[in-house]
């Protein structure tokens, strides 16, 4: 991975090639230039930095502090970070109707730190506040600075190669970026296995290092592509789809949209500054992996698209015509039995199985010791299980692998309503094992 320094030097050398040797010019039809507006505010941080927290319970001890918390800033903390825990850490950050009306809330001014009166959930807002002035001091320097020296390189980025991205993407994906300033708002880290998520607003981790370097121009467009550059690929695999009896596969035109950004951005590095450069997807192993499946669907129809010979319903019609069929592995009813086996070994209290049993990915950010404490903390005081009721099950796509998220209505001796939250990630092996585990208190009516 190139250093930063070296970059730029590259980047200022490219752009005065560039200025000596312009591109032919547009017509006036040409698609007006994406822009966007960053944004590091203090409030949005925050929010993410507890979420984070409470997802990952061993993150608290090995952080980097700007300056170290005393022990009522500590405590402070703490109390936010369990609050987030209980409330919010089993809820997706882009798909909760919740968790959504919060990011709009916190869509403010960088400098605003105070949650008061932004329209919050009441219970929100204090855990927010006792929290605000011990990130503000011991973390907050930090993290700003690292989004902004994320912002600074990537805007360089968009500035020298930006228009030739976005015009390659609009091509491929026939539809255009949209017209007014998109809103990317820059955080530490999100706290989320994907990463970077997307609406109709950007949220980009400034401190992973799959999102440096060169690599920050292709996420920032793979992004903002989510917003309105995929209509027209989504509507025509949707329609082929439905056409051949399938149901809707977002993974389809996921792979598409990060297989076309990709290429695009590597095209463009290369012919414009020859500058080399591996796709996030190629680096990461996902066309091999998890998404293996459909690359004969991608290389038949999708890259004659791209080579001009193949226009998008037709693209569409070849790869579904490609596609695998649906796998018995890969229902819910098969997940719903993998997650129903490992309740068995919770309900048993067999902590340890139930580890011995989880997600490689689980088992990275937990130690079987920790994970039988708190399991135990969790899971036991609720007593025995009386029942158990399947309530909805979602199949979330993350970068990394396929995630489907269920819940259970449960009920036990000692405590009557319970909503039990179970996710499993599909290993590289085929298999779902769960990654996630948490239970709330039922909503009473």
């Amino acid at each position: 991975m190139q250093t930063l320094p070296a970059l730029l030097l590259l980047l200022s050398f490219a752009t005065a090639a560039n200025a000596a040797d312009p591109p032919a010019p547009q017509g006036s039809d040409a698609a007006p230039r994406a822009t966007f507006a960053f944004h590091s505010a203090f409030l949005m941080n925050l929010h993410h930095f507890l979420y984070d927290m409470a997802v990952h319970k061993d993150k608290l001890t090995g952080l980097a502090w700007h300056a170290k918390p005393n022990q009522k800033e500590m405590a402070a903390l703490q109390n936010a970070i369990a609050f987030y825990r209980a409330r919010y850490a089993d809820k997706s950050l882009l798909h909760d109707p919740a968790m959504t009306a919060i990011k709009r809330a916190l869509t403010l001014d960088d400098a605003i730190r105070s949650a008061s009166g932004r329209g919050l959930p009441a219970e929100l807002t204090a855990p927010l506040n006792r929290a605000a002035p011990v990130y503000a001091r011991c973390l907050w320097p930090a993290h700003d600075r690292s989004n902004r020296d994320w912002i600074a390189a990537v805007r360089k980025l968009d500035g020298a190669y930006g228009a030739a991205i976005q015009a390659g993407i609009e091509r491929h994906l026939g539809a255009p970026f949209p017209v007014s300033a998109i809103r990317d708002d820059v955080v530490f880290d999100t706290g989320t296995r994907q990463g970077a998520y997307t609406d109709d607003q950007i949220v980009m981790p400034s401190s992973r290092s799959e999102y440096q370097d060169l690599a920050a121009l292709e996420m920032l467009y793979h992004e903002a592509s989510h917003t309105t550059v995929t209509a027209a690929l989504e509507a025509a695999l949707d329609a082929r789809l439905k056409a051949a009896g399938r149901d809707r596969d977002a993974d389809l035109w996921h792979v598409a949209q990060f297989y076309t950004v990709g290429a695009v951005t590597r095209e463009v590095l290369a012919q414009s500054a020859r500058l080399p450069y591996v796709p996030y997807a190629d680096k990461r192993g996902l066309y091999a992996g998890h998404w293996a499946p459909f690359m004969p669907a991608i290389e038949a129809g999708w890259v004659p698209h791209m080579q001009g010979k193949l226009d998008l319903a037709a693209a569409a019609d070849v790869m579904v015509s490609s596609l695998p069929p649906a796998r018995a592995e890969e229902t819910l009813s098969a997940v719903k039995d993998v997650a129903s086996s490992w309740l068995v070994s919770m309900d048993g209290g067999d902590y340890g199985k139930s580890w011995d049993e989880a997600s490689t990915f689980l088992k990275h950010d937990f130690s079987r010791e920790y994970a039988q404490s708190t399991f135990q903390s969790l899971r036991g005081p609720l007593g025995q299980l009386v029942t158990r009721t399947f309530l909805s099950g979602e199949l979330i796509k993350v970068p990394d692998g396929d995630c489907f998220h269920l819940q259970f209505n449960s009920r036990f001796t000692n405590e009557e309503a319970v909503i039990e939250t179970v996710e499993l990630l599909r290993e590289k092996t085929g298999e779902w094992k769960v990654s996630l585990w948490a239970q709330r208190p039922a909503k009473r009516n």
